[in-house]
């Protein structure tokens, strides 16, 4: 499909509109900086934690798996 130069700079444009549009969203600051990294970080720990309970629970599971066949 050949376009000539002018729909094609329109064809960009609208797209680069469309896009902005779409892809901006407001950001709202908090009060107090230090609860915006306190927050962060219980996040992150928290997913650290839940994390590593599946592959404790996947370890065990496996363990007592390959266990018994090596048992038998």
């Amino acid at each position: 499909m050949k376009l000539n130069k002018c729909k094609k700079i329109l064809f960009i444009l609208y797209t680069a509109l469309v896009l902005t549009a779409n892809l901006t969203m407001p950001v709202f600051a908090a009060n107090d900086p230090v609860a915006v990294v306190n927050n962060f970080s219980e996040f992150m720990f928290g997913l650290i934690r839940a994390i590593g309970m599946i592959l404790l629970g996947l370890g065990i599971v496996c363990l007592l798996y390959y266990g018994w066949l090596w048992m038998i």
